[in-house]
């Protein structure tokens, strides 16, 4: 068989559009690959993914609680400055007149009820 220039050319040209033919295909085959590729991943990592909600709902539950408590210690705490506040006026008024023997006794009776609801007097 006789190689020519022709021949030569031919197989040449032959070869590129082979070349040039893969390179197509293999450039629409590509995402379908790496999609198939990402979504086995995110499978993969879906599992992973639904502990660590799993763990921050747990989290945001137990930071709720702690929010809960400590709005409740506040709110007695204010009671407690506002039964110590009425005491510290009776006080001062029975003080200036040596009078309002009344507004002790309830003043008293306001820290006693305080003091006792939180449990620190007997």
């Amino acid at each position: 068989m006789e190689l020519t220039w022709q021949t030569i050319a031919a197989v040449a040209g032959a070869v590129v559009l082979l070349y040039n033919a893969a390179k197509v295909l293999y450039s629409l085959a590509m995402p379908i690959v790496t999609t198939k590729r990402n979504s086995d991943a995110a499978a993969k990592e879906l599992p992973e993914i639904s502990v660590e909600v799993e763990n921050l709902s747990e989290s945001i539950k137990a930071v709720g609680e702690k929010l809960d408590k400590d709005y409740q210690r506040i709110t007695d705490l204010q009671k407690g400055n506002e039964a110590l506040c009425r005491a510290v006026i009776a006080l001062l008024e029975h003080g200036a007149d040596s009078n309002h023997k009344g507004q002790l006794s309830e003043a008293k009776k306001g820290i006693i009820d305080y003091l006792s609801s939180r449990k620190v007097v007997g």
